[in-house]
C-alpha cells in the first residue's frame, strides 16, 4: 500500500471536521451577539405610553399627525420612573372614582354600647317581668303583741317592671303567730269555767293572717352587687285564731289494719275565730346580685303592716265572770264570740329573706 492512499482518508476527515467546527462557532457567535443588551436598539417607549388610560377624560382626544407626535415625543428628553408611578396612581384613583363618604353620608355616626331588646325587655334594658319567693319570721307589734307571739311566714309574688326603677307586683303572704300564755289560760277558763272538759291548763292555739295585696316597688339602686328598694301596698287580709286541746284516741292506722287500739294524743281544734279587713303595708329591702351575668338577686326585706280590723263585741277575761251563776252553774254568755281580740286591729313586722328573678 502506497503513502498517498493512507493520507487521503485522514485529510478528508480533517477537512470535514474543520468545516463543521467553523459553522458551530459562527452560530454561537450570532446567538451571543443577540443576547447582549444594547446590541440591538429597541424602540424608545414614550412616557405617555407607559401611563394607563384616563377614563375621566371628558372628551376623546383628536388624532394628530405624525409630525405633532414626533414633536411631542421629542419634548421629553429623559424618562422619569418616579413621575410615571405617580401618574399611574393618579390615573387609577380617577378611574375608580372613590366616593367621599363624609360628603355623601354626612358626619361619622357615633355608636354607643349595643342594646339588645326582646319581647321580655324594656327600652332601658331591664326585664319586663319579675317574680320572687321568700320566707322568714313575723313579729307582732302594738296591741297585737299583747295577744300573739313571733312565728314564721312566707311570701310569693310576681309582677311587671315598667323600667329599671318602677314595677308593680301581686303578692300572696302567709304570716303565722303563736299565742301568749296568759291569753291561753284565760281562754281555757272562759271556754270551760267549771273545767267540765279539762280545758283549763290544757289549751293551746295559733293564729295566722293570709293576704292578697298589690305591691308597687321602686328600686333605688339595682346595679351589680348591692341594691336597695322601697315598697308599699294595700290588699285584703284574712285573720284566723284557733284554740286547741290535747285529745287521746285510737291510732286510726292500727285500728283499721290490725283491729287494735293504740292510744295517741294530739292537739285538736275546739274553737276558731275569723276576721276579714283591708290592710296596708310599707317597707324597704336590700338585694344582692348573685352574678353579673344573671338576673337573680337575693333579698332581705322588712315591712310594717296594719290591718283595719273592727273589734266585734264579745266575752273576754274582763267581763266573763258577770255571765256565770256559780250557784246554779249556769253560763249565760250573750254571744258566741269568746275571743273578741281576733277582730281587733293588727300591726306586725314581717321580715323575709328570699330570691328575686
Amino acid at each position: 500500500m502506497s503513502t498517498s492512499s493512507l493520507l487521503f482518508p485522514v485529510l478528508r476527515r480533517s477537512l470535514l471536521l474543520a468545516v463543521f467546527t467553523g459553522a458551530g462557532f459562527a452560530v454561537a457567535g450570532a446567538q451571543t451577539t443577540s443576547g447582549i443588551p444594547g446590541a440591538e436598539t429597541a424602540p424608545a417607549v414614550q412616557p405617555s405610553a407607559a401611563q394607563p388610560l384616563n377614563f375621566q377624560t371628558a372628551a376623546v382626544p383628536s388624532f394628530s399627525s405624525s409630525l405633532e407626535a414626533s414633536s411631542s415625543s421629542s419634548s421629553s428628553d429623559t424618562y422619569n420612573p418616579d413621575q410615571a408611578a405617580q401618574n399611574q396612581l393618579a390615573s387609577v384613583q380617577n378611574a375608580v372614582l372613590l366616593p367621599d363618604l363624609h360628603a355623601q353620608y354626612g358626619q361619622r355616626r357615633r355608636y354607643g354600647a349595643p342594646r339588645y331588646r326582646g319581647g321580655n325587655t324594656n327600652p332601658d334594658g331591664s326585664e319586663k317581668y319579675t317574680a320572687y319567693v321568700g320566707g322568714g319570721f313575723t313579729a307582732p307589734v302594738g296591741d297585737l303583741h299583747n295577744y300573739d307571739t313571733t312565728s314564721w311566714g312566707f311570701q310569693v309574688g310576681a309582677g311587671r317592671n315598667f323600667n329599671k326603677n318602677f314595677g308593680v307586683n301581686l303578692e300572696f303572704a302567709w304570716d303565722e303567730f303563736g299565742i301568749q300564755g296568759n291569753v291561753l289560760n284565760n281562754q281555757g277558763i272562759i271556754e270551760d269555767p267549771f273545767d267540765t272538759y279539762s280545758l283549763q291548763g290544757n289549751t293551746d292555739g295559733y293564729s295566722h293572717i293570709w293576704s292578697f295585696s298589690v305591691q308597687p316597688v321602686y328600686n333605688i339602686k339595682s346595679g351589680e352587687g348591692l341594691g336597695a328598694y322601697v315598697t308599699g301596698g294595700a290588699g285584703f287580709y284574712h285573720k284566723i285564731t284557733t284554740f286547741t286541746t290535747p285529745e287521746t284516741g285510737c291510732d286510726p292506722y292500727y285500728a283499721e289494719i290490725y283491729g287494735i287500739c293504740i292510744a295517741v294524743s294530739s292537739n285538736e281544734p275546739y274553737d276558731s275565730y275569723t276576721s276579714n279587713a283591708p290592710g296596708i303595708d310599707g317597707g324597704f329591702g336590700l338585694t344582692y346580685k348573685i352574678s353579673r351575668f344573671a338576673n337573680e338577686r337575693l333579698y332581705a326585706e322588712v315591712r310594717y303592716v296594719h290591718v283595719f280590723n273592727q273589734q266585734k263585741p264579745g266575752v273576754d277575761a274582763s267581763n266573763f265572770a258577770g255571765y256565770i251563776n256559780n250557784t246554779t252553774g249556769a253560763i249565760n254568755y250573750p254571744t258566741s264570740n269568746l275571743y273578741p281580740a281576733n277582730s281587733r286591729s293588727s300591726d306586725y313586722l314581717p321580715v323575709k329573706f328570699g330570691i328575686r328573678f
